[in-house]
């Protein structure tokens, strides 16, 4: 199957300030955002590190785009609008087209360099004009542009007293052929000789330089698609898999500035909450499927503005609540900053934390995520557990212990929106002073497990783990009670019972994972919870909903109903999902829903196939395990033909049984019949399990 997404329509949402509709390209720092002129195709240029540092909550601090490319269609072409995102090759391909007049576009951006190709071509040479380079200029501090030789070059700057960081950002047009151009673009970041960087990259920029960086481009879009394959007999399900893989590769490779709330789709100089990084789920749901689908690789700028912030959250800590380890706000900026930064008296800085003490916790879900299924103790060491130790040291000192158990209060589950111009404390007392709300439960068995386990994993603070295992026997159970007459979670023990606007009421199942679901009792109350709740079209929390359903065992006919009813009633042409008003989040839904679909192993048993729709056939090669595992499988009419497993450590698996009597090989003396297999591997083997 070719994934291709072919657009008949012209954009209208870019150039505003929320999600675009035109189509996407990018290489994971640079992209291109198709939109409408009143000439013909606009072509958004943005980038990842192009930041205005100001975090004064009344300033127009945040991500910048760079500017724009237009293209002159006449009216009677552009009207005949036929685009295709080409997700196979990282590419866009453009025509518009009247009888026997056409013209035709073809953009590409490296994958390899930060340059953007547009290949033009038309039914006759008076339909080609030069496309016009435009980089946006407002509240820029400096400013400066050149044209000599061809080249268009243009450097805007902003550095003044009240920014954090300076940021600069030079960029380039030309043709290097008949009806070829290349931009390319470089920031301070890239280099302390960007702009020199730039304009001689252009000067020898020519066919040749062309086609061999064609070449790279190819060879690492065919790199990056065959660390994992998802193939089944639904094709819309098949495109939305690898439209996730797609839209992640484009805006989450530049390591110190990873995508946050719009990533790098950028087309206004303003985008909403400055485009920052939400830690209360924003922030990490585009990750989520990122290492079931065998990509963690995209995820290793994510803690760049977790780290950056780490000294300044614990001063968060220690000022604001008198505690040890990190306390975070809602949202950051990168480097270091506050997305609004206000003053520390009560009235101000409660609109930081929006009453949350959860966020540097939440901002954990996808470093433990990582731990579990890579096992990396290199990158653990460098990145995760110096953080889960700050977060840990938080909720050891913010816990309560009281009656033989640890309590949390004043913690509000949903944010309080102390940001309204006449808020009044007593409409949200409840809220500002719950108790042992059920996110805030899940997200410290998470922290503590994940503590014990990597730091048995390195050898290390043996001392403090006597502690954490004190916390997990005797952290408050998960508060339930009865509605509709079934018994369900509650959302906080004391405080708000229940919500019908989100889905916080089960994110301690997914993305969290800390609820038992072999518990039979457990796992009635998730079901009787996720039909209570009943929030398949939901404004915020898609991301987890349809995943969490999957480890439920909901009904899989069910789930890819209401996905595809989610597709109709929100997708874009670009595949972007319009929920609410973030961008990224839902990113992911597909993956992290069909691959939870095909394959769970979130406590520690390997299940293939375990909540598919048996009437889809269906195989994936290469999906993500926890423990360090990749595994492959097919299905063809209702049946499982094929597992593979594949270990890239020494390490213990337990397989479910996928059949009655199963062999593994190499070693094929054996029949299990047992309902768990427990596998020993040593570092990259591969046994495989058929029927026997």
């Amino acid at each position: 199957m070719k994934h291709t997404v072919c657009i008949k329509t012209p954009p209208e949402r870019s150039g505003n300030q929320s999600i675009p509709d035109g189509a996407l390209a990018g290489n994971g720092d640079l992209s291109v955002i198709l939109g409408s002129s009143a000439t013909g195709m606009r072509v958004y240029i943005a980038k990842c590190d192009l930041w205005k540092a100001n975090e004064r909550p009344d300033s127009d601090g945040g991500i910048k785009p760079l500017g724009y490319v237009d293209f002159e269609i006449p009216k009677n072409l552009y009207e005949h609008y036929h685009v295709e995102q080409r997700m196979d090759e990282g590419e866009l391909f453009c025509r518009f087209a009247e009888g026997e007049n056409f013209v035709q576009i073809t953009i590409m951006v490296c994958a390899v360099k930060n340059d953007v190709f547009f290949d033009v071509s038309a039914s006759s040479p008076e339909l080609i004009r030069d496309p016009q380079f435009t980089v946006f200029r407002c509240n820029a501090d400096g400013w400066n542009e050149t044209r000599q030789d061809g080249i268009h070059i243009i450097t805007r700057v902003f550095q003044n007293d009240s920014l954090a960081f300076p940021c600069k950002i030079s960029a380039g047009m030309r043709a290097f052929s008949p009806n070829k151009f290349v931009l390319t673009a470089a920031t301070n970041f890239d280099s302390d000789t960007f702009e020199t960087d730039v304009e001689s990259h252009l000067r020898s920029f020519n066919e040749e330089t062309c086609q061999q960086e064609k070449r790279e481009h190819a060879l690492w879009w065919q790199e990056f698609y065959s660390k994992s394959e998802f193939k089944t007999s639904d094709e819309q399900l098949e495109l939305n898999w690898y439209a996730c893989q797609y839209h992640l590769a484009i805006c989450a490779r530049n390591r110190a500035f990873p995508p946050g709330i719009y990533g790098n789709f950028i087309t206004t100089e303003r985008v909403n909450w400055h485009g920052d990084y939400h830690l209360n789920y924003n922030y990490e749901a585009p990750f989520y499927a990122a290492f079931s689908s065998n990509h963690p690789e995209l995820t290793d700028g994510y803690t760049a503005p977790l780290e950056a912030f780490m000294e300044r959250g614990k001063t968060c800590a220690k000022e604001y609540l008198n505690c040890k380890g990190l306390f975070y706000p809602v949202g950051l900026l990168p480097k270091g900053l506050f997305s609004e930064y206000r003053d520390s008296s009560p009235e101000e800085y409660e609109k930081m934390f929006l009453g949350q003490k959860s966020n540097a916790a939440y901002a954990a879900v996808i470093l433990v995520m990582r731990w579990n299924s890579t096992r990396d103790t290199a990158y653990a060491q460098e990145h995760i557990y110096p953080f889960l130790k700050e977060v840990g040291a938080f909720w050891e000192d913010f816990l309560v212990f009281e009656n033989g158990r640890y309590v949390i209060y004043d913690d509000a589950i949903h944010e309080v929106p102390y940001y309204l111009e006449h808020f009044n404390p007593r409409t949200y007392r409840k809220h500002i002073h719950a108790k042992n709300n059920l996110l805030s439960l899940g997200l410290v068995r998470m922290v503590f497990r994940a503590l014990l386990d990597i730091s048995e994993a390195l050898d290390a603070d043996t001392e403090k783990r006597e502690k954490w295992r004190h916390i997990l026997a005797h952290i408050s159970g998960y508060p339930t009670f009865t509605k509709k007459f079934k018994k369900v979670f509650r959302y906080t023990e004391k405080g708000p019972a229940w919500n019908k606007t989100n889905f916080l009421c089960l994110q301690h199942v997914y993305p969290v994972g800390q609820v038992d679901l072999r518990d039979k009792k457990m796992l009635q109350i998730a079901r009787n919870t996720f039909f209570t709740n009943n929030r398949w079209f939901d404004d915020n929390a898609t991301n987890s909903v349809f995943p969490c359903a999957a480890r439920l065992g909901i009904d899989p006919a069910l789930i890819l109903k209401n996905l595809r009813l989610n597709y109709k009633k929100f997708q874009l042409p670009n595949l972007l999902m319009l929920h609410g008003g973030g961008c990224l989040e839902n990113c992911s839904l597909t993956a992290a829903t069909l691959n939870e679909m095909v394959l769970q192993s979130y406590d520690g048993i390997i299940r293939i196939f375990p909540n598919w729709d048996r009437d889809i056939s269906c195989s994936f090669k290469n999906l993500r395990a926890d423990g360090a595992f990749l595994v492959s499988a097919q299905m063809e009419e209702g049946e499982i033909t094929h597992i593979e497993i594949f270990s890239e450590r020494d390490a213990r698996a337990v397989l479910q049984n996928p059949y009655d009597r199963s062999v593994l090989s190499p070693d094929k003396n054996q029949i299990y019949t047992d309902r768990l297999i427990e596998i020993c591997f040593e570092k990259n083997q591969r046994i495989t399990v058929t029927k026997a």
